[in-house]
Protein backbone atom coordinates (compact mmCIF):
# COMPACT_ATOMS: atom_id res chain seq x y z
CA UNK A 1 0.00 0.00 0.00
CA UNK A 2 1.43 3.35 -1.02
CA UNK A 3 -0.84 6.22 -0.12
CA UNK A 4 -2.38 8.15 2.72
CA UNK A 5 -3.43 6.38 5.94
CA UNK A 6 -5.19 7.87 8.92
CA UNK A 7 -5.94 6.27 12.27
CA UNK A 8 -8.29 8.69 14.07
CA UNK A 9 -8.80 6.21 16.94
CA UNK A 10 -7.05 2.98 18.04
CA UNK A 11 -9.90 0.87 16.62
CA UNK A 12 -10.28 2.41 13.12
CA UNK A 13 -7.99 3.10 10.16
CA UNK A 14 -8.86 4.58 6.75
CA UNK A 15 -6.75 5.16 3.68
CA UNK A 16 -6.60 6.03 0.02
CA UNK A 17 -4.08 5.48 -2.75
CA UNK A 18 -3.47 5.56 -6.47
CA UNK A 19 -3.15 1.89 -7.40
CA UNK A 20 -1.94 2.32 -10.96
CA UNK A 21 -2.95 2.89 -14.57
CA UNK A 22 -5.27 0.82 -16.72
CA UNK A 23 -6.93 0.88 -20.12
CA UNK A 24 -10.71 0.90 -20.59
CA UNK A 25 -12.67 -0.89 -23.32
CA UNK A 26 -12.17 2.08 -25.70
CA UNK A 27 -8.40 2.03 -25.27
CA UNK A 28 -8.28 5.13 -23.04
CA UNK A 29 -5.80 5.11 -20.15
CA UNK A 30 -6.93 6.17 -16.68
CA UNK A 31 -5.80 5.83 -13.08
CA UNK A 32 -7.17 3.25 -10.66
CA UNK A 33 -7.88 4.41 -7.12
CA UNK A 34 -8.23 2.42 -3.89
CA UNK A 35 -9.84 3.31 -0.57
CA UNK A 36 -10.06 1.15 2.54
CA UNK A 37 -11.49 1.07 6.04
CA UNK A 38 -10.48 -1.29 8.85
CA UNK A 39 -12.38 -1.45 12.15
CA UNK A 40 -11.38 -3.70 15.06
CA UNK A 41 -13.50 -3.72 18.21
CA UNK A 42 -12.44 -6.51 20.55
CA UNK A 43 -12.85 -9.79 18.69
CA UNK A 44 -14.95 -8.23 15.90
CA UNK A 45 -13.31 -6.98 12.66
CA UNK A 46 -14.77 -5.17 9.68
CA UNK A 47 -12.74 -4.51 6.55
CA UNK A 48 -13.80 -2.74 3.37
CA UNK A 49 -11.73 -2.31 0.21
CA UNK A 50 -13.06 -0.24 -2.67
CA UNK A 51 -11.48 0.42 -6.08
CA UNK A 52 -12.55 2.48 -9.06
CA UNK A 53 -10.93 3.12 -12.41
CA UNK A 54 -11.36 2.92 -16.15
CA UNK A 55 -12.46 -0.71 -16.24
CA UNK A 56 -15.07 -0.73 -13.45
CA UNK A 57 -15.67 -0.42 -9.74
CA UNK A 58 -14.78 -3.23 -7.35
CA UNK A 59 -15.36 -3.92 -3.65
CA UNK A 60 -14.62 -6.54 -1.01
CA UNK A 61 -16.16 -6.30 2.44
CA UNK A 62 -15.57 -8.77 5.27
CA UNK A 63 -16.96 -8.90 8.79
CA UNK A 64 -15.48 -11.54 11.09
CA UNK A 65 -15.46 -12.60 14.72
CA UNK A 66 -12.42 -14.25 16.36
CA UNK A 67 -13.70 -17.20 18.41
CA UNK A 68 -10.17 -17.90 19.67
CA UNK A 69 -6.60 -16.91 18.87
CA UNK A 70 -6.62 -19.47 16.04
CA UNK A 71 -10.16 -19.53 14.61
CA UNK A 72 -12.49 -16.88 13.22
CA UNK A 73 -15.59 -16.82 11.05
CA UNK A 74 -17.87 -14.28 9.45
CA UNK A 75 -19.28 -13.07 6.16
CA UNK A 76 -17.63 -11.84 2.98
CA UNK A 77 -19.00 -9.93 -0.02
CA UNK A 78 -16.92 -9.42 -3.17
CA UNK A 79 -18.13 -7.79 -6.37
CA UNK A 80 -18.24 -10.27 -9.21
CA UNK A 81 -18.15 -13.28 -6.89
CA UNK A 82 -21.04 -12.87 -4.45
CA UNK A 83 -21.63 -13.13 -0.72
CA UNK A 84 -21.18 -15.97 1.75
CA UNK A 85 -19.44 -17.33 4.83
CA UNK A 86 -15.73 -16.87 5.50
CA UNK A 87 -13.57 -19.00 7.80
CA UNK A 88 -10.10 -18.09 9.10
CA UNK A 89 -7.19 -19.91 10.73
CA UNK A 90 -4.41 -17.82 12.30
CA UNK A 91 -0.77 -18.55 13.10
CA UNK A 92 -0.19 -15.34 15.05
CA UNK A 93 3.39 -16.27 16.02
CA UNK A 94 4.21 -16.54 12.29
CA UNK A 95 2.03 -13.60 11.23
CA UNK A 96 0.07 -15.83 8.83
CA UNK A 97 -3.66 -16.14 8.27
CA UNK A 98 -5.27 -18.68 5.92
CA UNK A 99 -8.88 -18.04 4.99
CA UNK A 100 -11.57 -19.51 2.78
CA UNK A 101 -14.81 -17.99 1.51
CA UNK A 102 -17.77 -19.79 -0.06
CA UNK A 103 -19.44 -17.12 -2.21
CA UNK A 104 -22.68 -17.24 -4.13
CA UNK A 105 -24.04 -14.56 -6.43
CA UNK A 106 -25.21 -13.50 -9.86
CA UNK A 107 -22.47 -12.75 -12.37
CA UNK A 108 -23.05 -11.09 -15.76
CA UNK A 109 -22.03 -13.28 -18.68
CA UNK A 110 -20.46 -12.03 -21.91
CA UNK A 111 -23.99 -11.60 -23.31
CA UNK A 112 -24.97 -9.39 -20.34
CA UNK A 113 -27.33 -12.01 -18.92
CA UNK A 114 -26.78 -12.69 -15.22
CA UNK A 115 -25.96 -16.26 -14.27
CA UNK A 116 -25.91 -17.89 -10.85
CA UNK A 117 -22.37 -18.50 -9.64
CA UNK A 118 -20.75 -20.27 -6.70
CA UNK A 119 -17.11 -19.54 -5.99
CA UNK A 120 -14.58 -20.93 -3.53
CA UNK A 121 -12.00 -18.26 -2.65
CA UNK A 122 -8.86 -19.18 -0.71
CA UNK A 123 -6.37 -16.63 0.60
CA UNK A 124 -3.21 -16.31 2.64
CA UNK A 125 -2.33 -13.09 4.45
CA UNK A 126 1.21 -12.51 5.76
CA UNK A 127 2.12 -9.72 8.16
CA UNK A 128 5.70 -8.44 8.03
Amino acid sequence: FVGLRWKPAPWIEVGTSLVGRETDSLGLRASRRHQFIDVKLGDFSLSGNFEAGASDKWRKITATYAFSERFGAGIMNEKGRGIGPRFEYNWKEEGVQVWVGFLSGSIPGLDGVFQRSRTLVIGINKTF
